[in-house]
């Protein structure tokens, strides 16, 4: 027993001073440090488990009936935890994560489609279950053969070493970018980091004296705003102002004149924000490419940019995440510290897009691939405003799909045919799917537009999704041509290295993201041009306004109107903000303090974002 301790105290001390090399060392060159962490680490669960073990036999003393019961008990949670891991590997292939409960959680709420069949139709998870079965079958007979009896020691090593393999094999197959962090963890400290983030997401008072210290948060913003409240300091009569940038001053008077005239004309427009799946814009060719490979693989976007879109070039994403892109750009409110409002509060009291345009008389919709309970989407975007929220459940079940839902090209035919049948304006959102790992190339795709020679991801992906938008954008223009159409992504890219703190060059490169404003009836004075302010995904909705008019709306927005002369913006990347700021033509980033982070949490956990009815006010 000793031994073991002795051993284990080794393991451990040097999983941690490998941990700490590890950090000092770039990803590329750290993934014999990071496999030799995720060794050291399995080992030490081993040994500790083997003491544990010790020493219950040691309390049970002689009592050999006892023993028995603990062997038998032992012996079942043993190949239960085993084979909970392997019905998990599913979502570890798609949320980059060890096992953790919240996995459990997933698999209780969705729908079958999403649930079960998921992890069914996994090759890895079959593959893994396979093998797993062999092992467990063909190591008892070896035992019973060998008349070995299966003491409970003898289950937990077996068993926790045979997780240890399996748990470096399922990242080494997957080459995840993340993989050297992921291999520095075993399952007791999954565990253990999982419920220190529930414990703060339950405890949104962890940032004392909100009251006083939320006012902080103003100090982010730019532009100059008309305050409503100190108990929500994001409250505000109206959307900030600043004066129109110099450089882009004839665009926004000749966009907004055309948006303004055409609605008197017609009537109001129908609205359509299209949140690309972890769509980047050095990806395509008419934002400009990083990569000389991207060349000709976006040849619909780079045509619709040109003759019926203005482009806006320099859109920062605030963070990585979907459900973190999406309050972004439907209530101008960033998130930091990866806590969503989706999940922490989607009961949450906002002023986002939805509760603007139904208030205009508008029918709203919500479209997407994924089950309508994923990450909340129908309490959150019903609280909103929100009229139709369809999901996997209303698609039809015969349409193509990607590697994890149905295909961008069959959520955007279902997102048209309920467009189109709706007889007042509407205001829609459509977020996508299909360009999310696992990558796979839908079947509803014709013959001819992938260059299958070309790399599976991003340039096969990216041709599918230009295809995809480009047939949305032809249809609409035949069917609904008084629409303005927002297209842009819902999250950066994860940089490629870890460690090292990230140049502006490589969070550019990463996290900037298309944004276009399109219309079928967009003049030809107009089209093709560009706005290079320095943005992010909080601006759309105050841009969007601005162009349209409505101005004189009371929100907790936490962005402003792209035209003025913007010059700040946020992001958030390895548990860091970032301040981006333009200052001269140059552009400069420098850290600022993660308090903002959680202020903004508690704020989103305590509802003091916005509150729960506007401010009667004299328009």
């Amino acid at each position: 027993m000793y031994a073991f301790l002795i051993l284990f105290i080794i393991c451990t001390l040097l999983h941690r001073l490998f941990v700490i090399c590890f950090n000092l060392i770039p990803a590329s060159e750290g993934h014999l440090n990071s496999y030799i962490c995720g060794v050291l680490s399995d080992l030490s669960l081993i040994f500790i488990v083997t003491a544990l073990i010790f020493f219950v036999l040691f309390l049970l003393g002689r009592k050999e009936f006892y023993k028995q019961i603990f062997n038998y008990i032992l012996n079942i949670l043993c190949v239960f935890v085993f084979f909970l891991y392997v019905a998990h590997l599913r979502y570890v292939e798609h949320f980059g994560l060890n096992l953790r409960p919240m996995h459990l959680h997933y698999l209780k709420h969705m729908s079958y489609d999403l649930g079960p069949s998921m992890l069914l139709s996994s090759n890895c998870t079959l593959l893994f279950a396979g093998l797993a079965l062999f092992f467990f079958i063909a190591s008892y007979i070896f035992f019973i053969k060998k008349n070995i009896i299966i003491t409970p020691l003898k289950s937990c090593v077996y068993c926790l070493f045979l997780y240890a393999l399996f748990n470096i094999g399922v990242i080494k197959i997957r080459k995840y970018v993340t993989a050297n962090l992921e291999l520095r963890y075993n399952i007791v400290a999954s565990f253990y980091y999982t419920w220190e983030i529930t414990k703060k997401q339950s405890s949104p008072g962890y940032v004392k004296n909100i009251d006083k210290n939320a006012i902080k948060i103003r100090n982010l913003l730019t532009a100059k705003r008309y305050y409503l409240s100190e108990k929500y300091p994001l409250w505000q009569k109206k959307l900030a102002e600043a004066e129109t940038d110099t450089k882009h001053i004839k665009l926004y008077e000749k966009l907004k004149n055309f948006i303004r005239s055409e609605e008197k004309k017609h009537g109001p427009w129908n609205i359509v924000l299209v949140l690309s799946e972890s769509l980047r814009a050095y990806e395509l060719e008419s934002f400009g490419l990083n990569d000389v490979s991207h060349k000709d693989i976006s040849p619909n976007i780079s045509r619709l940019a040109n003759k019926y879109a203005v482009r806006f070039t320099e859109i920062i994403g605030p963070s990585r995440g979907t459900r973190l892109g999406q309050p972004a750009a439907f209530c101008s409110l960033y998130t930091f510290l990866n806590h969503s409002v989706m999940n922490l509060n989607p009961n949450a009291n906002l002023k986002c897009l939805g509760d603007i345009f139904k208030n205009k008389n508008y029918t709203t919709n919500f479209f997407h691939s994924s089950c309508n309970k994923y990450d909340n989407a129908t309490t959150f975007y019903t609280k909103h405003k929100i009229d139709n929220i369809h999901g996997q459940e209303e698609i039809d079940n015969n349409s193509a799909r990607g590697g994890w839902g149905f295909s961008d090209h069959a959520l955007f035919e279902h997102s048209l045919d309920v467009i189109n049948n709706i007889t007042q304006p509407s205001m829609s959102i459509i977020l996508t799917l299909t360009n999310h790992h696992p990558h796979k190339i839908p079947e509803d795709i014709p013959d001819g537009i992938i260059n299958k020679k070309l790399p599976l991801e991003p340039h096969q992906m990216i041709q599918y999704v230009d295809w995809s938008f480009g047939e949305f954008f032809k249809r609409l223009e035949e069917e609904n041509p008084h629409t303005l159409v927002i297209f842009t992504a819902d999250e950066g890219s994860l940089l490629n290295y870890m460690g090292a703190e990230p140049s502006y060059r490589d969070l550019r490169r990463n996290y900037r993201l298309p944004l276009m404003l399109l219309s079928p009836k967009m003049p030809e004075e107009i089209a093709g041009a560009s706005c290079d302010s320095l943005g992010s995904l909080v601006d759309i909705a105050p841009t969007l306004l601005d162009l349209l008019g409505d101005r004189k709306i009371q929100q907790q927005f936490m962005g402003e109107s792209l035209f003025h002369n913007k010059d700040k913006s946020y992001a958030y990347w390895a548990d860091t903000i970032f301040a981006i700021e333009k200052k001269n033509n140059k552009i400069t980033m420098s850290k600022i303090s993660n308090e903002y982070g959680e202020i903004l949490t508690s704020m989103n956990s305590l509802n003091l974002l916005y509150p729960p009815k506007d401010k009667k006010q004299k328009m």
